[in-house]
This record gives C-alpha cells, structure tokens and sequence, in this order.
C-alpha cells in the first residue's frame, strides 16, 4: 500500500511540475509576441522615418532591405 501512495505522490509532483513549466512557456510565448508586436511598430515607424530622410538617396534605403520604386 505505501509503494501505490508513493508512487501516487510521485506521479502527482511530475505532473505538477509538468504544468508548471507549460505555464512558464505559455508566460515566454506572450512575452515573446508582446516583443515582436513592439519592434513591429517600431520597425514600421523607422522605415517611414528612414523613407522621408532618404528620400533623395534610395540606394541607402535599399541597404535596409526596403525596396525602392
């Protein structure tokens, strides 16, 4: 009987620990999509920045990948 409440125990603490490092990656995973959404926007405000500031200079917006028409 004390080996089935151990091995009880012992399934319970793993699966406790289990759902506690998926809750760490889901926590990561926001944070994570949190981040990108900020360098998205300000990524986007830079390039309209860098557009404006460059404007008679179009090959230095291609070096920032920006493809120029």
């Amino acid at each position: 009987m004390l080996c089935k409440i151990t091995t009880y125990h012992s399934s319970q603490n793993h699966r406790s620990r289990h759902e506690n490092k998926l809750s760490r990656l889901k926590i990561s995973a926001d944070d994570l999509t949190a981040a990108f959404a900020k360098i998205d926007d300000w990524m986007s405000e830079f390039y309209a920045v860098a557009k404006i500031g460059l404007d008679e200079n179009p090959q230095l917006l291609e070096a920032l990948g920006k493809m120029v028409r």
